[in-house]
């Protein structure tokens, strides 16, 4: 992850993103940007987040961003032209646009990944909506109304299958409501289709949106998940989850993330047998410190890729590992143990210079030679993790 931060107004003409660095290359917003002129996805994502935003000036333009480079959290825009938001989150670009601007008006704009807080009530024509994911658009400053357009990278991870029954739908703080939209021409509802839907009419008030569907069991399946827990054991999180209808499903990938950005993969597992009725399933992962998330990936015999909300596995609860004072010049104490821990201490070529059994609570090391060191902790839940040390 490489980081803008810094004190000052960073108020740029242009911003170039080609991080290239890793396989997951970040580059994290660690305060406000304003682009004035032009931004450019080339390669990596851009991780902002509700107090460090991008925001795009009057009459900046943006490249519109690519699966492996997009703003993976809210950006914000000014003016009265046309614009479509690069935006995504984890592994996922979807963008947002908005059109038929009448005046000069800021929109602000993020996707998630995960289905909305309420996924009902809908309110007629409306029969369902989606259970995969949703994008918030919020108008900031300014008066215009907007055309609202949703654009899908991959139909069967958005679990549409059909594109005349396909809609826009808004939660207007009680219910699902429609706004009747049209699909652009070019848009394919199968195998791994994209697309753009637009709304006929502009749109006067803004929250949450996403697809949606008019007659049931079309577009935005239902997930048949009905339970996923995540319960932190001594050293490992137990993660269990129950298919309601296995005749459906295909596999499972449980995914976990530190920040809601950046998944890696835990265990797959096959579905089992589809007349067996209700199946029940679970997976083991190592507890880590500080918060963890997980979530289910659903895919279907036909394709279609459903993911649960996120859950937390609970381990931050114990005690936090800490090392104090880092970087120094002398001794480090290191805080949050559990008695009967194991610490073990490599230099910067892999070598054990120390190792140890934690008697207490907090234990002091010290280091002779100047350099990097990674202190390795195996304990009980937040107990266990690793840390870098600078003398």
């Amino acid at each position: 992850v490489q980081h803008i931060s810094g004190t000052g107004t960073y108020n740029l003409a242009k911003l170039i993103i080609d991080n290239q660095f890793f396989a997951s290359p970040t580059t994290q917003l660690n305060r406000n940007v304003t682009v004035n002129q032009a931004l450019t996805l080339l390669s990596g994502l851009v991780g902002t987040d509700a107090t460090n935003i991008l925001h795009l000036g009057n009459t900046a333009t943006s490249t519109s961003g690519s699966q492996q480079c997009f703003i993976a959290g809210p950006m914000s825009k000014q003016g009265p032209a046309n614009f479509v938001f690069p935006v995504g989150k984890g592994q996922e670009w979807r963008r947002i646009g908005i059109s038929g601007l009448t005046t000069n008006t800021t929109f602000r704009a993020e996707y998630f990944v995960t289905p909305y807080t309420s996924t009902t009530p809908v309110t007629a024509p409306l029969d369902n909506v989606s259970v995969v994911e949703y994008w918030q658009l919020d108008r900031i400053a300014g008066t215009s109304n907007a055309r609202v357009s949703l654009y899908w990278e991959n139909v069967s991870s958005s679990g549409i299958d059909d594109c005349p029954d396909l809609t826009i739908a808004r939660w207007n703080g009680a219910s699902w409501v429609e706004h009747p939209a049209t699909e652009l021409a070019g848009s394919l509802c199968s195998g791994a289709g994209t697309g753009t839907i637009t709304t006929n009419a502009v749109v006067t008030a803004f929250s949450p949106f996403t697809f949606g569907s008019t007659t049931a069991g079309l577009n935005a399946l239902p997930l048949t998940i009905v339970k996923f827990e995540a319960v932190c054991d001594g050293l490992n999180v137990k993660l269990d989850w129950e298919d309601a209808s296995p005749i459906t499903s295909s596999k499972f990938i449980v995914e976990k993330t530190a920040d809601g950005q950046l998944f890696s993969e835990v265990c797959t597992i096959n579905a089992g047998p589809s007349d067996a009725g209700p199946a029940k399933y679970s997976c083991e992962d190592a507890a880590r410190p500080g918060n963890t998330y997980y979530r289910v990936r659903q895919e279907t015999k036909t394709g279609e890729i459903f993911y649960t909300p996120l859950v937390a596995a609970g381990c931050s609860e114990a005690a936090s590992l800490g090392v104090y004072p880092n970087p120094n010049t002398g001794e480090f104490t290191v805080t949050g143990l559990q008695a009967g821990a194991s610490l073990v201490v490599l230099n910067s070529v892999g070598q054990v210079v120390f190792e140890t059994i934690a008697e207490q609570t907090t234990h002091t090391l010290s280091l002779k030679e100047k350099g990097f060191y990674l202190l390795h902790v195996r304990g009980s839940g937040a107990q266990s993790g690793l840390k870098v040390l600078v003398k």
